[in-house]
């Protein structure tokens, strides 16, 4: 190289060092973090991780009554200053974060209608939610279909946790996605849900096979599995215990509410379902539970299965896994239940999340946990990462 083309060189760097650097450090942080697709996490003590899909600058408070949203986001909502009754940030109890996000529904005592009802629906449902759910498919493309994807999500259940009313929910997390490229809502897919006794896992899925046989997508709620301590058994829906890869161990994970701790879910998938011909699916569902620090347990193995049927699945259909579309999914988390389920308890309704993401098929167990635990309870260091370009100096 000739002296003066190294001059050259040697003073374009020096003008642009500090440039230089700030990108290096850019991009070592994003190798990182390479196998995480998105991040929900509250460490920016904010939520800015679900804004809106135009402005990255805007949270999208997706059923978050406008008096209850946290008080730092005022300035969004010209005159308005939220006073945080029903979402905001704490410091304790955060489950590997330095901040988790405290959702709340309000009784009948501490709320009124209709400020209080679900302002996505009506009156009869109650909401507390964060729901990036058009972010993930246009931002982020955060979980297309037939992808490998892994999620996790955890959540705290203060000692009072009351789940006696009658009614539906709680759910507090789950993925969405549009059947069959429709132009109506998103369906959730995969959800987490507490029922009175145990929490609920449920797997809605919707093939192509479906669509063509004329499924009315308005009824769609019986397409949907929940798995929980009691069920399936051996009196009702036999043939979805192998579904279990331990009969009696996942179904005690699902009966532990494991109330005033943590509780960690972790997901492992992908969707695929088309079910004609059977043989080419290629979709599976893994989904692992841990009370507080106790040992995982592996709760669901859901693999294709030809000629599901239930009382509700009639005729019988062949199962993929998630719901047959291209436009990907997005995700809710936070409290949503039927408005009975609430109203009449005696306190309002809490939960806590933290360690909420989402990894690609380049993604581990172990860093999809907010320990880095693995499935036998030890740690496992950090997989190796690419090192960043070395800086040009002089």
């Amino acid at each position: 190289m000739s002296s003066k083309l190294r001059f050259r060189r040697i003073r374009v760097c020096r003008v642009t060092g500090a440039m230089a650097i700030g990108m290096a450090l850019s991009l070592l942080s994003a190798l990182a973090s390479a196998d995480t697709v998105w991040s929900g996490d509250f460490n920016g003590r904010n939520f800015l991780n679900y804004h809106s899909t135009a402005d990255p600058n805007k949270v999208f408070f997706f059923a978050v009554s406008d008096y209850g949203r946290p008080p730092q986001y005022g300035a969004q909502q010209p005159g308005h200053i939220g006073n945080g009754d029903l979402l905001n940030l704490v410091s304790s109890p955060t489950r590997g974060g330095q901040w988790a996000a405290r959702f709340t529904v309000k009784n009948s005592r501490n709320g009124r209608e209709p400020q209080d009802c679900d302002i996505q629906v009506d009156c009869k449902t109650r909401r507390t939610s964060l729901a990036p759910n058009y972010t993930f498919i246009d931002y982020y493309k955060a979980m297309p279909y037939k992808a490998e994807r892994w999620w996790s999500v955890s959540v705290f259940l203060p000692s009072d946790f009351d789940t006696s009313g009658p009614g539906w929910g709680p759910v507090v997390a789950e993925t969405k996605a549009y059947p069959w490229n429709a132009a109506g809502p998103q369906l959730a897919w995969l959800g987490v849900a507490l029922a009175r006794d145990s929490w609920t896992i449920n797997h809605r899925f919707l093939s192509k096979e479906m669509k063509q046989s004329g499924v009315d997508l308005s009824q769609s709620h019986w397409l949907s599995i929940g798995y929980k301590r009691d069920f399936p058994s051996n009196s009702d829906w036999p043939q979805g215990l192998v579904d279990f890869p331990d009969i009696a161990a996942s179904q005690a994970a699902l009966g532990n509410l494991n109330r005033g701790g943590w509780t960690d879910f972790v997901f492992h998938w992908r969707t695929d379902a088309d079910t004609v011909p059977f043989s080419n699916n290629t979709g599976f569902l893994d989904a692992y539970m841990r009370a507080g620090d106790g040992e995982w347990v592996q709760v669901l193995r859901i693999r294709p299965m030809q000629n599901l049927q239930t009382a509700e699945f009639t005729p019988s259909y062949n199962r993929g896994i998630g719901q047959w579309g291209t436009l990907g999914g997005g995700q809710q988390i936070g409290l949503y239940m039927s408005k009975e389920r609430v109203w009449s308890n005696i306190r309002d309704m809490t939960v806590y999340i933290d360690n909420n993401k989402i990894g690609d098929a380049r993604s581990t167990f172990e860093e999809m946990t907010h320990d880095g635990s693995s499935l036998d309870g030890e740690p496992v260091p950090p997989k190796p990462r690419p090192n960043p370009p070395l800086l040009d100096s002089d």
